[in-house]
């Protein structure tokens, strides 16, 4: 194994590989713009997830603006609404809140009461709403209700009862168990034992589609190009823009058949129950199929290799997956990340499919986000269509 030879060959790959600016950018630029997204957008996290609550505090005495405080405290939960309760269930079913915490009328005196009476009275109520259309509320919420009531059970009702400091360990326990003053009504919000899969449909199946079409539409100019059709297509009569729109539709096709498929698989097979409308539901994935196809249309109209278009498509499809929510949720993201997470089609495309197939919501509900889905992948085509008017041939 000669050292010049081995020389010769390092130089002559380091001139063509340099020659060729595209791939030269995308092989330096790439890696650095995944790690940043993905680096900005766990900066905040802290190392567990965080849910988005709404709090309606219906008593607003002593008590109830110590427990929601202490809520307001807590490394689990982001405190974005005070408000009544027919708001909160909006903000809930438009999807900007995981979870709403209510506390209910009488709560200050029921905690007093109980103190003093624990076997001739109530214990006050405080309601938890959790979106389990999604998974990682139902799991936040046991982890965020412990520290928040160890925090209030110990130092915020002994303070305000004004029990002595000195006392006995046996009447510490005495105390402890009649310093249980609250009682937990937990309310999953779309039902109970929803199968994994159904919780994960949302996620997994715009993904699904969305990559198979970048990564089915990818390859067909540039295929062209490699096999040295290119030039002898663009000589024909027939127009540029009609041989993009004439390659998209053959895709489109294919892409509504997965979406029949991937429906019909997932509710006769998997048990996935559509509460909503399912043509709604079947708009909202093949949206997101459209975005997927016209996407790789122009990344396939932009590069001139195989190698430009497979790497484009790999930084792509790791960046939606960090931003789309595959990874951890969006909500837990800087604002600046979540802004670039909602231009994402993808985002939309879940937004979307959980409104219709789980929370079993009309069509006003994802209406905006079906509509961001068609202006995305129209501006795509777009795209597409100036990049391959100024191609070479």
């Amino acid at each position: 194994m000669g050292g010049k030879e081995i020389s010769r060959v390092f130089k002559n790959e380091f001139k063509v590989l340099s020659s060729d600016r595209k791939t030269l950018a995308i092989f330096l630029l790439g890696p650095i713009l995944v790690i940043a997204i993905f680096g900005v957008a766990t900066m905040q996290t802290g190392g567990f997830f965080k849910i988005n609550v709404a709090v309606v505090d219906e008593d607003q005495s002593t008590f109830s603006n110590l427990i929601v405080s202490r809520f307001e405290q807590s490394q689990y939960m982001i405190i974005k609404y005070h408000t009544d309760r027919a708001t909160a269930e909006e903000l809930f079913r438009e999807g900007k809140i995981d979870a709403i915490i209510i506390v209910e009328h009488g709560f200050d005196s029921k905690v007093r009461t109980f103190y003093l009476y624990a076997s001739e009275s109530q214990k006050a109520t405080l309601t938890l709403v959790v979106d389990n259309s999604y998974f990682y509320a139902p799991v936040v919420i046991p982890l965020a209700l412990q520290p928040v009531m160890m925090d209030f059970y110990l130092k915020d009702v002994p303070k305000i009862l004004n029990l002595p400091a000195d006392l006995s360990p046996e009447i510490i326990q005495q105390v402890a168990a009649r310093m249980q003053v609250v009682y937990f009504n937990v309310q999953l919000a779309y039902g109970e034992n929803i199968p994994f899969f159904t919780t994960i449909f949302p996620l997994l199946t715009p993904m699904f589609l969305f990559i198979f079409g970048l990564f089915m539409c990818g390859p067909t100019i540039v295929g062209e190009r490699i096999r040295g059709t290119l030039p002898r297509l663009l000589k024909t009569p027939i127009r540029r823009s009609e041989i993009i729109i004439g390659k998209l539709l053959v895709y489109l096709v294919i892409a509504l058949y997965d979406c029949i498929v991937v429906l019909l698989i997932s509710t006769i097979a998997f048990g996935v129950i559509v509460k909503g409308g399912i043509l709604e539901l079947f708009a909202s994935l093949f949206l997101i199929a459209f975005a997927g196809c016209t996407w790789g249309m122009f990344y396939s109209t932009f590069a001139k290799s195989e190698r430009q278009i497979s790497d484009l498509q790999t930084y792509t499809l790791t960046i939606a997956m960090v931003l789309g929510g595959m990874v951890f949720p969006i909500s837990i993201m800087p604002e600046p990340m979540q802004v670039l997470a909602n231009i994402l089609p993808l985002t939309h495309s879940v937004n979307a499919v959980r409104a219709f197939a789980i929370k079993g919501l009309g069509l006003e509900y994802g209406l905006v986000d079906m509509g961001y889905m068609l202006a995305f992948g129209a501006a795509m085509l777009a795209l597409a269509l100036v990049s391959f008017r100024f191609l070479k041939e």
